[in-house]
């Protein structure tokens, strides 16, 4: 943000002291957390350095910084999405301080957040709960979770459960007055599926066999031995027995 100022006399330093020049305020540049004041110099040999004045009401400055000869400064620590106010002052090698330059001002924006995150855990058996918490810098308003699992969240630090196995990117999006950052992990999460539960029941017809699996969990395969070197990969197998006995299944 730049302004053009009009130029005005600085007189009337005490002890009789006068600068019979032109000092003038011509741009402020507000940037997230500072300002840029730029004004012209002085020709007068009495002016040994100049001060910057700034606050948060007009023609009220409650800070004043000496910031030797140059006719430019970077004015640091200012909060976001405060209207400041400034003008600059000369003085001689006595200290005495002139009258204020004009007056300018600028209002300082918000800094675009910065994100990141981490989990209390990043593997483990599912049901997998996963605490998050969120790393922050700047203003925000808005946090937007996913989980990776077709779940989100608005908390700031969610808490979240997995609820079956499998890798899962997780990604934090955060929003406030200065815009957008999102931050992503991929395969962050890898939450393991617990090993099955192998149980079946039978049903005989002399000495044909009907099996049926009972197993629960996440089974992808199925290997059964029917007692007598006989076997079979299938889900719910039939085996008839050759002949008569006791078998282990």
């Amino acid at each position: 943000m730049c302004a053009a100022f009009l130029a005005r006399r600085i007189a009337g330093l005490v002890n009789s002291f006068t600068l019979l020049v032109t000092l003038v305020l011509v741009a402020v540049r507000a940037f997230a957390g500072q300002a840029t004041l730029a004004w012209d110099p002085s020709t007068d040999p009495a002016v040994t350095g100049y001060s910057v004045h700034y606050g948060l009401a007009s023609r009220s400055y409650t800070t004043k910084l000496d910031v030797g000869n140059r006719t430019t400064y970077t004015v640091p620590n200012l909060q976001e999405g405060k209207t400041y106010y400034y003008a600059v002052s000369a003085r001689d090698a006595a200290g005495n301080q002139s009258a204020f330059s004009n007056e300018a001002n600028s209002t300082v924006p918000y800094a675009v957040p910065s994100a990141n995150f981490r989990a209390s855990t990043t593997s483990g058996l599912a049901p997998l709960v996963v605490g998050f918490s969120s790393a922050i810098t700047g203003t925000v308003s808005i946090y937007s979770w996913n989980f990776g699992d077709g779940t989100t969240s608005n908390l700031q630090n969610p808490t979240h459960s997995y609820a079956a196995g499998g890798p899962y990117s997780v990604s934090l999006t955060v929003s406030g007055p200065g815009g957008s950052k999102t931050v992503s992990k991929a395969n962050y999460i890898t939450a393991s599926a617990p090993a099955p539960v192998a149980n079946f029941t039978s049903a005989t017809s002399g000495l044909s066999v009907s099996f049926s699996s009972t197993s629960s969990g996440t089974i992808t395969g199925y290997s059964w031995n029917f007692g007598n070197g006989a076997a079979s990969g299938f889900q719910n197998p039939s085996y008839t027995y050759a002949t008569a006995g006791t078998y282990s299944k």
